[in-house]
């Protein structure tokens, strides 16, 4: 039986780790686009329409990625404790981002619906093109005020991590499977 502080080392190893390959995946899946583009042409342009809404997929992983990354931190704060000195900072930058970009394009999404005949979709368009940002603002805050977040059950916050890490994963496969098609 392994003991509990080798469990959450491992836990945030695995996160860190899903983030990287996030990242990398997304990177080379772009350049490998770029890099099979044609010269421009007009009969081309739907290809680099394409590759720009390619661009836009891999932007939109990057709050997922830091996400992960808060999540590692929550875990098992004392890997990353040799950066705490600019940490507190960059998580404030993070939560007040995250938190001001979720209420940018939710302004955007309702601005986008010429009546209030379509709150359902405005509901579920904001909460789905939005949770990478809201969950980055949740995750900064409580890494933020790690010492709280700490003296919490442990039922809640492994509660509050499952609920948020799912979030991720379905805004994943949601981002995804919207640029596939």
């Amino acid at each position: 039986m392994m003991n509990k502080t080798k469990t959450r080392k491992i836990g945030a190893l695995a996160l860190v780790v899903l983030g990287i390959l996030i990242f990398v995946a997304g990177l080379s899946w772009l350049i490998l686009f770029k890099l099979s583009l044609p010269p421009w042409s007009i009969q081309t342009e739907g290809k680099y329409a394409a590759f720009s809404m390619a661009v836009f997929a891999f932007l939109w992983t990057i709050p997922h990625v830091i996400s992960l990354f808060l999540m590692a931190y929550l875990i098992h704060p004392s890997k990353f404790e040799r950066f705490s000195t600019i940490s507190n900072a960059l998580f404030v930058v993070l939560g007040i981002g995250g938190f001001v970009i979720t209420a940018l394009l939710t302004i955007a999404i309702i601005n986008n619906f010429p009546s209030m005949n379509y709150i359902p979709r405005i509901i579920f368009n904001s909460i789905t093109v939005t949770s990478p940002f809201w969950v980055m603002g949740i995750l900064a805050i409580f890494a933020f005020k790690k010492d709280k977040f700490e003296n919490m059950k442990k039922e809640y916050k492994l509660m509050i991590l499952a609920i948020l890490l799912l979030v991720i994963i379905i805004g994943l496969l949601y981002m995804g499977f919207i640029f596939i098609i």
